[in-house]
């Protein structure tokens, strides 16, 4: 996923009216990270993506994450996922030909 699409799938959630209260302000709160750091956009997500878990594990007894969030959730932790697995294939590939 490009930058462009994951900040055009954040914003979009900005907007949603399905957001509870608790995942506002955490998606707000890296508003402004985003706009005030200059790190790296896609670790900034992936930070982004953890802090949505641990909300989803506090809150799994009594209630799961808005549908919108849960989507923006399963998009940008694939994305992160496919980054990971990238890496792990480009280190085999250095033992391997060594």
């Amino acid at each position: 996923m490009k930058e462009e699409e994951l900040l055009d799938a954040y914003y979009n959630l900005l907007l949603s009216s399905d957001l509870r209260s608790d995942e506002r302000d955490l998606l707000l709160g890296y508003k402004q990270d985003l706009l005030l750091s200059n790190k790296n956009w896609k670790s900034r997500f992936l930070n982004l993506v953890e802090d949505i878990r641990c909300l989803s594990l506090r809150k799994m007894k009594q209630e799961k994450l808005s549908p919108d969030l849960a989507d923006f959730y399963k998009k940008v932790a694939f994305m992160g996922k496919v980054e990971e697995e990238q890496a792990r294939g480009l280190a085999s590939l250095g033992i391997f030909f060594h």
